[in-house]
């Protein structure tokens, strides 16, 4: 699930992390993190034939492959993307090199490490497989690949776990939006990232200085017509918050907090 390449006639005596790439940011943090940990990506990828893939969907947030195991002879599905998905998508949790069952102790130690990087501000994404035997692939893929067949294959995985990236905001990015607040203008943050992540990165920069309020509140507010409470705090809505309200509540909402940031959307 990744299609970064290192570029071809660099010096090999320079670092991983100063190596060219081709693809974007995230795919090239990644296989720089896999070369240095084991130093064999191209041969790591010349053992898996790519099949299908699903690439990135800003409404899934999920990436998704097939490959064939030329060794083995059995099938992988791998999968990375937002973690609340992918962890949706698993039974199993791999523990020390043990495949566990899911369990609420391996829930709470997900959502636990979660909420740890995303608070730190970091963009984190989930990973997981399932392997298939030929039998199992040929049942499941019996004529060609199609998303429906996927779909139905990308169940009962096992999740490997989480990776997490540290995408700064450009070094001029507070003195901007500093600029603009006090000429009045006011700053609306919108990303795909999580809300965790969201919230830090736009703590960082000045986007939200007062208190975060959670949806449920804000839901309480707008029951109340809590007016001045709002103004003392900023607000986080998620792309499923934002789906859900109607146009007088999020009339509400951008009226009556100052400080916005809407996470997880998609265009």
């Amino acid at each position: 699930c990744n299609h970064a390449q290192f570029r071809e006639g660099q010096e090999a005596s320079l670092p991983i992390t100063e190596l060219l790439t081709t693809g974007d940011a995230t795919e090239s943090a990644l296989i720089k993190f896999i070369q240095i940990k084991y130093n064999n990506i191209k041969e790591i990828r010349s053992k898996f034939k790519r099949l299908f893939e699903n690439p990135f969907d800003s409404n899934t947030k999920i990436h998704e492959c097939v490959h064939e195991n030329l060794e083995t002879g059995e099938y992988l599905i791998s999968m990375k993307g937002a973690p609340e998905r992918i962890i949706n998508k698993c039974t199993k949790i791999m523990i020390n090199n043990q495949i566990l069952n899911i369990n609420e102790q391996w829930t709470l130690e997900f959502e636990k490490s979660y909420k740890t990087l995303g608070e730190m501000g970091e963009r984190v994404l989930g990973l997981c497989y399932r392997l298939l035997t030929k039998e199992e692939y040929l049942k499941m893929f019996p004529d060609k690949f199609t998303t429906q067949a996927m779909d139905a294959a990308a169940c009962d995985l096992c999740f490997l776990g989480l990776i997490s990236l540290i995408d700064p905001p450009r070094p001029g990015a507070p003195y901007a939006i500093e600029r603009c607040k006090s000429s009045g203008i006011r700053v609306i943050m919108i990303t795909g990232d999580h809300s965790l992540t969201a919230a830090a990165i736009a703590k960082n920069v000045g986007i939200l200085t007062l208190n975060i309020k959670s949806f449920k509140d804000i839901k309480e507010d707008m029951c109340n017509y809590d007016y001045f409470s709002s103004q003392k705090y900023s607000a986080v809505i998620t792309g499923d918050d934002l789906y859900n309200l109607t146009a007088r509540e999020l009339e509400y909402i951008i009226s009556n907090y100052s400080e916005i940031v809407f996470a997880r959307t998609s265009p």
